[in-house]
């Protein structure tokens, strides 16, 4: 079988929300505070939005690619929103 390119890194939805459940497990007291304030209560609340740049992406909306990716290079050890958000 023959798949698309890029089809080998992609995650889907079962990898989105296992990544989004074990980093809830290792936020911070102040992080989850800011995570339930953002999202609501409830143990799920990360592996919930985490599907959401996929949903939109297959609703014909190509213009939030962006939106979903951040490239951070190899070499970098922290995120920095103008040179990894093109």
């Amino acid at each position: 079988m023959i798949g698309t390119p890029g089809s080998g890194f992609a995650w889907g939805e079962l990898g989105h929300r296992t990544v989004a459940e074990i980093a809830s497990r290792h936020l911070s007291q102040p992080a989850t505070a800011e995570v339930r304030d953002l999202l609501g209560e409830g143990p799920q609340a990360m592996a919930e939005v985490s599907v959401w740049a996929d949903a939109i992406r297959e609703e014909d909306r190509l213009e939030t690619y962006d939106l979903h990716v951040v490239e951070i290079p190899p070499d970098r050890i922290r995120y920095d929103r103008a040179r990894d958000c093109k």
